[in-house]
C-alpha cells in the first residue's frame, strides 16, 4: 500500500471516529436517554440508599463522639452536609408523574419529559457517586448505640387510686406550654420519688422528650456525682476533672437536644442550673425566640419541702403527694404480707398497723416485709412500739416512721445483715456495692469465706436480702445501691447509737474530736463533702476501725502523728485528697486491713509498703505515675485497683508478680504500656508476670498488641475479666453487661491452643475487630461454638465470610448462652440489599428482627421520619423457628400503630419484602396477628409457601385485606398445630368491591395439622369470593371440632384435586357443606381425583346431605374407617365404586 492510500485510510478511519464521537455518540446518548429512563432511575434509588445508609452511619459516629466529649473532622461535616442536601433535595416524584403520562391522545410516550427525567437523574448519579467514594476514605468505626430508654425503671410502682389524679396533674403540667419548672412535695417516704419516676416512664412512652434524665440530689449535694449520674442517663463521658468544665461539657451536649426533661430527686435547699450544667436559661430564651414546641427544657424537682421548691427553685407549680387513704395501705400491706393475714387472727393487729404507719408506702413495705411470716406475739410488739416510739432529737421524720424503719432494722434476723445495712449507710444514699465489699472484708464483716470472690458473693447476698425488706433500693446502675433519704436518716441515727459512729455530712468541724471520753468509744467516723481545711494532730480513738473522709479542700494537710492514737483501725478511705507524701505515722496502722485513696492526687505512696497486713489497696482514678517499687513488699495484698488511673505509664519489672496472693487486678482504662518479655532495657513489666500470680481469679487489663500475650499466658482460674487487646479500644464502661469480656485485634492468625482462644471458651460478651486470616469465626476460633457467648460484636473485619459456615461444623449446644434480642440495628437491616436467606432458630430471648435505633426526634437524620421504610430486594425465604418471645420484625411507627392495645402484627408497613417466596413461622408463642392491614404494595406478592407451626395464640392466616395478595401467589400452606386457629380465612369484613371481584388462588397444596379449636376454614360463605382450581392435595388430620372442608361452590371447582385425606376430625359431620337456598343436584367433577381417605370421623353423616353427583374417574386409592355411622342420601347408591357405601349418592365414579 502506497504511503497516499495509507494517509487517505487513516484519514477515513480519524474521520469516522470524529464522525461517531461528535455526531452518532451524542445523538444517540439522547436516544437512549429516552429509553432508558427507568433504569436510570432505578439505578439512582439504589445508589441514593447507600447514600442514605453511609449517612446515617456517619450521623451515628458524630453522636458517638459528641457523647464521648470529641469533635467530628470538619471534612466530615461538610461531606454529611453535602449528603444531606442532596437527599433533601432530590425530588423527581413531578418529573416521574410527567414521564409516565403519554401524548396524542394516550398514543404516544412523552419523549421529551423522559429526556429531561433522564438527564437529571444521570446529573444526581454523578453527585450521588462522588459522595459515595468520598465516604469510603473516612474510617468510621463501629459504635456503641445508648440503651434506647433514658427513663429510670421503676421497679414496685403502685397504682394507687389516690394517686391517678397526681399523676394526671403532672402529666398535664408536662404537656402545658410555659410551664417549665414543675414541683412534687410531700411527707417523707410517701413516695414522691415513685412517682416522679413513673412520670418519666410515661413521658417516654408518650415521646414527648428527646432526653429524660433522673438525678438524686440528696441533703448534701455531691456535684460531680450528680453530674456523673445524669451523664451516665445520656451515655455521655465528661472528662472535665473541675464541676465548672463538666458542667461546661454538659450544657454543651444538652443543647442540642430539642426536648429535655430534667428530673431531680430529694432537693433540700437551692440547687444551681448552670453549675450543674443543665442550660435551662439558655433553652428558655431560645424556646422564646423560635417557639415553645420546637425548644425546650422542663424541669420535675421533688421535695419534702414546698418552700424550697417555690422559694429556692422558683417552680411555676408545685404538687402535693398525700398519705395513702386506709383502706390503700391496708390493701398495700396485704399485697406485701399475703391475702392469709385476713384469716390468721391477726387482722385487727395488722389493720391497726396499717394506720399507724400513717399512709406512707415506705413504712408500710418495709414493716409489712420484716414481719412476714412471724408469729402473733411479734405483731403485737410492733404495734405497741409503733404506739410508743423511742424517737429522741431527731427532726423530719415522724416518730412512727421512725419506728417502722427501726423495727425492719431490729428484725433483721442476722448480725451480718445489720451490719452490712449500717455499712451502706456509713458510705452514703449512693454507695458502689465494691466499696461495701472492700470494707467489709477490711472488718472483718462475712463470716466463713476465704477470698474475695467469695465475700462478694456473700455481699450480693446480704444486698439482695436487705432489698427485699425494702431497706435498700437498687441503685443508679448495677455497680451501685442506694437507700431512700428517710431510710438513710434513719440508720446514721442506728449507726451513731449502736456502732458508736460519727457520721457527718455537714460542713463543719466536728466538735467531738476535742471530747477524748466521747472519741473513745467511737468505732467509725464517716465524713463526707466536708470542707475541712485542718485535722487534730492527732486524734485519740483506740476503738476506731473505720475511717472514711472526702474532703472539698484539696489544702488540707494530714498532720505527721494523725494516726498514732488509732491502734485497731482496719479500713482508711481517703477520697480527693492531695498528698505529697503520706503522713509517717501510718507506718503504725499495723491492723489497716482496706486502704483507699481514690481520685486523690498523689506523688509518693512508697511507705504504704510499711502495712504488711493490708488485703486491700484501691487508687481509681488517683494521678499516680508510677507505682512504686516497694508495693511489691504487700505480700498479703489480694485485691489491687488501679483502675482510670490515666496518667500510669510505670509498673517496674517483678513488682505485680511478689504480690503472690493477688486474686483481683484491675487494671482497666489504665496501665497498658507493657515491655515484652525477655527485653535487656525492660522498663515496665510484661504480661508474662501474671503466670506466677496463681491466685488470680479476676483481670481487667489492655495490651496493645496480641503479639504481648504469651500462648499460656491466661489462666482457667480466671472467673471474672474484661480484657482488650489490640490499639483499637479506647472505650471503657463503668458498667458492663457481662463479667467475663473480651475485645479483641487480631492483625495475625492464632493457633487453638492459645490462651487467647481458651479464654474465648467462656467469654459472655465478645468484641472482635480486624481478624486477619480469619473466614469462618466459630470454625476457627472455637469448635467447640462459643458456648458461653451471650453478646457477639464483629467490627472492621472485611475478611470474615462466615459467624457459622455450616450447622454441621459445631455441636448443637454451640451459642447456647448467647442472649440475642434482635438481628441488626436498623441501620443495618436497611444496607442488607442483596441477602437472600434469613433463618433464625432457638434463640429463646431474641424480641425482632430489626432493633429500631432512634430516642425520639432528634438533630440527626431521623430514621424514622427522613425515610422510616426499607424492602429487602433480595430475600427469598424467611424461617423464624422456635422464638417464644419474638413479637415482629420490626418496631412499628406511632402514626401506623392504630391502637396501643392490639397486637402488634409480625409484619409491618416498615418492611417491605416483594421477593419472598418462602415462609416459615415456627414455635412464636406471642403472634397472633402476622400481617399488618397497610402493607407496601408489592410485599409478599411473590410468596409461594407458607408454613406455620405451633402459633398457639394465632387467630387466623389469610385475614380478608391479605386475601387478594396472598392466595394469587401462596401454593403451599401447611398449618399445624396453632392451638387458638379458628379459621383459615377470614372474609366477614370484604367490602362491596372486593366481595364482586372472584380471587382465583394458586393454592395447590393444604395442609391442617392439630388445629383443635377450627371449625370452618371460612368465616362465611366463599362463594363468588375465591375459587381453588389449581388444588391438588387436601390433608386435615386431628382438626377435633372441624365440621366440613368445602361449602358445595367450592368443591364444584376442584377440577385437579388428586389427594382428600381427612383423618381423625370427630366433629366433622359432612366433607362438603350444602349452601343455604341451594335445592339444584350439584356435579362434584373430581376428575384427577386418585387417593381419598376418610377414616376416625365419628360424627361423619354425608359426603354431601343432598342427592348429588361425583365424577371421580382416576380414583385408586380408597380407604374408609368402617367403625364410623353413615346417614344413607336419597338418590342412586354407588354404582362402579369398589364397595358399596350409603355415605355417597353419586352417579358416576
Amino acid at each position: 500500500m502506497s504511503g497516499t492510500e495509507v494517509g487517505i485510510a487513516i484519514a477515513g478511519k480519524v474521520a469516522e471516529n470524529l464522525l461517531v464521537d461528535r455526531i452518532f455518540n451524542p445523538i444517540w446518548n439522547r436516544i437512549a436517554r429516552v429509553f432508558k429512563w427507568k433504569t436510570n432511575l432505578k439505578n439512582l434509588e439504589k445508589e441514593v440508599k447507600k447514600l442514605v445508609a453511609e449517612s446515617e452511619s456517619v450521623q451515628k459516629f458524630m453522636e458517638a463522639a459528641d457523647r464521648r466529649g470529641e469533635e467530628a473532622l470538619p471534612n466530615v461535616k461538610i461531606w454529611l452536609a453535602a449528603a444531606e442536601k442532596y437527599i433533601g433535595e432530590m425530588k423527581l416524584e413531578d418529573d416521574e408523574d410527567k414521564a409516565k403520562k403519554k401524548c396524542f391522545l394516550g398514543l404516544c410516550p412523552n419523549a421529551r419529559a423522559r429526556y429531561q427525567i433522564s438527564k437529571k437523574v444521570e446529573e444526581y448519579l454523578v453527585d450521588v457517586t462522588r459522595l459515595l467514594k468520598e465516604a469510603d476514605k473516612f474510617e468510621i468505626p463501629d459504635f456503641y448505640c445508648p440503651p434506647k430508654s433514658t427513663a429510670p425503671v421503676n421497679k414496685g410502682f403502685e397504682d394507687f387510686e389516690s394517686r391517678t389524679p397526681d399523676l394526671d396533674r403532672v402529666m398535664e403540667a408536662l404537656r402545658r406550654a410555659g410551664t417549665d419548672k414543675i414541683g412534687v412535695y410531700g411527707m417523707p417516704g410517701v413516695g414522691k420519688t415513685m412517682l416522679a419516676k413513673e412520670v418519666a416512664r410515661r413521658a417516654e412512652e408518650a415521646h414527648l422528650f428527646d432526653a429524660i434524665v433522673f438525678a438524686s440530689v440528696t441533703k448534701d449535694p455531691d456535684l460531680k456525682r450528680i453530674q456523673g449520674e445524669i451523664a451516665d442517663k445520656l451515655d455521655l463521658q465528661l472528662h472535665g476533672e473541675t464541676e465548672f468544665g463538666r458542667a461546661n461539657q454538659l450544657k454543651a451536649y444538652l443543647k442540642n437536644k430539642k426536648r429535655i426533661l430534667v428530673i431531680l430527686d430529694d432537693i433540700w435547699s437551692r440547687l444551681d442550673l448552670d453549675e450543674l450544667g443543665i442550660p435551662f436559661e439558655e433553652k428558655k430564651n431560645e424556646a422564646s425566640s423560635i417557639g415553645e414546641e420546637q425548644m425546650q427544657c422542663k424541669i420535675l424537682h421533688t421535695s419534702r419541702f414546698l418552700d424550697v421548691l417555690s422559694r429556692d427553685m422558683d417552680t411555676n407549680q408545685n404538687f402535693d403527694v398525700r398519705p395513702l387513704r386506709d383502706e390503700e395501705a391496708w390493701e398495700l400491706l396485704k399485697k406485701i404480707v399475703g391475702d392469709e393475714i385476713e384469716n390468721s387472727g391477726l387482722q385487727l393487729t395488722a389493720m391497726e398497723i396499717a394506720k399507724e404507719c400513717a399512709g406512707l408506702p415506705l413504712a408500710i413495705q418495709s414493716l409489712g416485709k420484716a414481719l412476714r411470716g412471724k408469729g402473733s406475739y411479734e405483731w403485737r410488739d410492733a404495734l405497741l412500739q409503733l404506739k410508743k416510739p423511742s424517737l429522741e432529737n431527731f427532726t423530719g421524720i415522724s416518730a412512727n416512721v421512725y419506728s417502722a424503719i427501726e423495727l425492719s432494722y431490729k428484725y433483721l434476723e442476722r448480725e451480718e445483715l445489720k451490719q452490712t445495712f449500717l455499712l451502706c449507710s456509713c458510705l452514703g444514699q449512693n454507695a458502689y456495692i465494691e466499696d461495701v465489699l472492700t470494707y467489709g472484708i477490711g472488718l472483718s464483716l462475712f463470716q466463713n469465706v476465704s477470698t474475695i470472690g467469695e465475700a462478694r458473693d456473700r455481699l450480693l447476698t446480704l444486698v439482695s436480702n436487705l432489698k427485699s425488706c425494702s431497706l435498700l433500693l437498687d441503685g443508679n446502675s448495677d455497680t451501685r445501691i442506694k437507700l431512700h433519704d428517710i431510710v438513710f436518716d434513719v440508720a446514721i441515727s442506728i449507726a451513731s447509737k449502736d456502732n458508736h459512729g460519727l457520721i457527718l455530712t455537714h460542713d463543719n468541724i466536728p466538735k467531738k474530736w476535742s471530747d477524748r471520753e466521747a472519741m473513745g468509744d467511737v468505732k467509725w467516723i464517716s465524713i463526707r463533702h466536708a470542707n475541712i481545711s485542718e485535722l487534730p494532730d492527732e486524734l485519740e480513738c483506740p476503738q476506731l476501725t473505720l475511717f472514711y473522709l472526702a474532703s472539698k479542700n484539696p489544702s488540707m494537710k494530714i498532720p505527721d502523728n494523725f494516726f498514732r492514737g488509732m491502734p485497731n483501725l482496719r479500713v482508711l478511705d481517703f477520697t480527693r485528697m492531695h498528698f505529697s507524701s503520706m503522713p509517717p505515722s501510718i507506718c503504725l496502722l499495723k491492723n489497716l486491713h482496706t486502704l483507699h485513696m481514690n481520685r486523690s492526687v498523689i506523688k509518693d505512696i512508697a511507705i504504704v509498703a510499711e502495712l504488711s497486713g493490708l488485703k486491700v489497696l484501691s487508687l481509681s482514678g488517683s494521678d499516680i505515675e508510677e507505682l512504686p517499687v516497694e508495693i511489691g513488699h504487700l505480700t498479703q495484698l489480694k485485691f489491687l485497683d488501679l483502675s482510670y488511673c490515666t496518667k500510669l505509664k510505670v509498673i517496674r519489672p517483678h513488682v505485680l508478680e511478689s504480690l503472690s496472693r493477688l486474686e483481683e487486678l484491675d487494671l482497666q482504662n489504665s496501665f497498658n504500656q507493657w515491655d515484652a518479655n525477655g527485653l535487656g532495657n525492660q522498663r515496665n513489666a510484661s504480661l508474662v508476670e501474671l503466670k506466677n500470680l496463681h491466685y488470680l481469679v479476676a483481670l481487667d487489663l489492655h495490651a496493645c498488641d496480641v503479639q504481648l500475650v504469651s500462648e499460656d499466658l491466661f489462666s482457667e482460674r480466671l472467673k471474672r475479666y474484661k480484657i482488650f487487646i489490640g490499639d483499637v479500644w479506647s472505650r471503657w464502661d463503668r458498667s458492663f453487661r457481662s463479667s467475663k469480656i473480651l475485645k479483641l485485634e487480631l492483625n495475625t492468625s492464632i493457633s487453638y491452643e492459645h490462651s487467647i482462644c481458651m479464654l474465648m471458651k467462656k467469654t459472655e460478651e465478645l468484641h472482635l475487630e480486624k481478624l486477619k486470616g480469619v473466614k469462618n469465626i466459630v470454625s476457627e476460633l472455637d469448635a467447640e461454638g462459643l458456648q458461653e457467648l451471650k453478646y457477639l460484636y464483629v467490627q472492621n473485619a472485611h475478611e470474615i465470610q462466615h459467624i457459622i459456615s455450616s450447622v454441621r461444623q459445631i455441636p448443637s449446644h454451640a451459642f447456647s448462652s448467647l442472649e440475642l434480642k434482635s438481628l441488626f440495628p436498623f441501620s443495618i437491616a436497611r444496607r442488607l440489599l442483596k441477602l437472600e436467606e434469613i433463618r433464625v432458630t432457638d434463640c429463646s430471648d431474641m424480641l425482632e428482627f430489626v432493633k429500631e435505633e432512634r430516642q425520639g426526634a432528634t438533630n440527626d437524620i431521623d430514621i424514622a421520619e427522613e425515610d422510616p421504610n426499607f424492602e429487602l430486594a433480595q430475600l427469598r425465604s424467611l424461617k423464624l423457628q422456635y422464638l417464644p418471645k419474638f413479637i415482629r420484625l420490626c418496631h412499628e411507627n406511632e402514626e401506623t400503630n392504630d391502637s396501643s392495645s392490639s397486637p402488634a402484627p409480625l409484619f409491618n408497613a416498615k418492611v417491605a419484602f416483594p421477593s419472598l417466596e418462602e415462609l416459615e413461622i415456627f414455635g412464636l408463642k406471642k403472634l397472633r396477628i402476622i400481617w399488618h392491614h397497610q402493607l407496601p404494595a408489592d410485599s409478599f406478592c411473590k410468596l409461594k409457601i407458607l408454613s406455620i407451626c405451633c402459633c398457639d395464640k394465632l387467630l387466623n392466616i389469610f385475614p380478608s385485606y391479605m386475601l387478594a395478595r396472598l392466595l394469587t401467589s401462596v401454593e403451599e400452606l401447611v398449618v399445624v398445630s396453632c392451638g387458638s386457629l379458628k379459621e383459615i380465612f377470614e372474609l366477614g369484613e370484604l367490602n362491596v368491591e372486593e366481595s364482586r371481584a372472584v380471587v382465583n388462588t394458586m393454592l395447590r397444596e393444604f395442609v391442617l395439622v392439630r388445629l383443635p379449636r377450627l371449625k370452618h376454614l371460612w368465616s362465611k360463605n366463599p362463594s363468588g369470593i375465591l375459587t381453588l382450581r389449581n388444588l391438588q392435595t387436601v390433608v386435615a388430620v386431628g382438626c377435633q371440632n372441624l365440621q366440613n372442608m368445602f361449602p358445595a361452590s367450592v368443591a364444584m371447582g376442584l377440577q385437579q384435586l388428586e389427594v382428600l385425606n381427612i383423618p381423625v376430625c370427630l366433629m366433622m359431620k359432612e366433607v362438603v357443606a350444602l349452601e343455604e337456598g341451594d335445592e339444584t343436584v350439584p356435579r362434584f367433577v373430581l376428575s384427577r381425583l386418585s387417593t381419598l381417605k376418610l377414616c376416625v370421623l365419628p360424627g361423619l353423616k354425608y359426603f354431601y346431605p343432598q342427592k348429588h353427583v361425583i365424577e371421580s374417574p382416576m380414583l385408586k386409592d380408597f380407604y374408609l374407617d368402617l367403625r364410623n355411622s353413615f346417614k344413607e342420601t336419597e338418590g342412586e347408591r354407588l354404582g362402579k365404586f369398589p364397595v358399596q357405601l350409603p355415605l355417597f349418592s353419586i352417579k358416576k365414579v
